[in-house]
């Protein structure tokens, strides 16, 4: 989840930290709070680098994947 404060598009990337890329999408942020749901059971457990990108700014975030079995 993240707020904007503009209508506007938004990209997201998961990446390992090899840089390869694991799960990428697009979203239309509306002003205010956004929140997405990102569907990580194709991907190994491990932690990841979380981009989310509009044209304005960049931010990265470090997250940990866990599957419950």
């Amino acid at each position: 989840s993240f707020e904007s404060f503009a209508k506007q598009k938004v990209n997201f990337t998961l990446l390992n930290f090899l840089g390869q890329v694991m799960i990428t999408d697009q979203i239309d942020a509306h002003k205010g709070y956004n929140s997405k749901k990102v569907d990580v059971s194709s991907i190994p457990e491990g932690s990841y680098l979380l981009q989310v990108k509009s044209d304005r700014s960049m931010y990265t975030k470090v997250i940990v994947v866990l599957h419950n079995d």
